[in-house]
């Protein structure tokens, strides 16, 4: 027992040293980062959007194309239009290749990528009700969001018509994250 002691004292000892061989990030390291936009402010959105989902030949192989409009209030960006799309495999649930673009009140544009799951709350017949849950990542924009960085968690629900198609759609979604502060990366004047 002593001797197993011994060992894993010596193996956290090695740990510690290894941890502090002097190769940390150093204060003008950090710096520079904040100063490329890589600094984090809270971020919190709602969204409401409508469309449909149809066979396009811009979505791999059975997976359907969803096309949104809508609108809704975030923080640093205020209420905004957005149009967005992905691709999603209906046996799954799996929405993948998201992009969205939304325009604030003034024009400036916020840009991204996105992907999660759908999982069934009411069985289509012929509407269906499912719960969203995702994962949203900034990639820039226009004018204060040029640059933009940071990342938000989705959820909501989505009601989706099977009738016929296009299949119509409703979603509502709410975002918590984090995102870059606006106009991090625009150069001093």
């Amino acid at each position: 027992m002593h001797r197993i002691h011994h060992i894993a004292l010596t193996l956290l000892a090695g740990a510690v040293a290894a941890a502090c061989d002097g190769s940390a990030p150093s204060e003008p390291t950090t710096q520079a980062a904040m100063s490329q936009g890589r600094e984090q402010v809270p971020f919190h959105e709602t969204y409401h959007a409508s469309g449909a989902i149809a066979p396009s030949t811009s979505c791999p192989g059975s997976t359907l194309l969803v096309s949104l409009n809508g609108g809704g209030t975030a923080t640093h960006v205020g209420r905004y239009t957005i149009t967005n799309s992905h691709c999603l495999d209906l046996a799954t649930g799996a929405f993948t290749g998201g992009t969205f673009t939304k325009t604030a009140a003034n024009g400036d544009q916020l840009s991204g990528t996105y992907s999660g799951i759908g999982t069934v709350i009411v069985a289509p017949n012929p509407v269906g009700e499912f719960a969203v849950n995702g994962t949203l990542t900034f990639t820039g924009g226009t004018g204060r969001f040029a640059g933009a960085t940071g990342t938000a968690s989705m959820t909501g629900q989505e009601s989706i018509n099977f009738t016929g198609l296009p299949f119509p759609t409703v979603i509502s979604l709410v975002f918590d994250g984090s995102i870059s502060p606006v106009g991090a990366a625009r150069e001093p004047q």
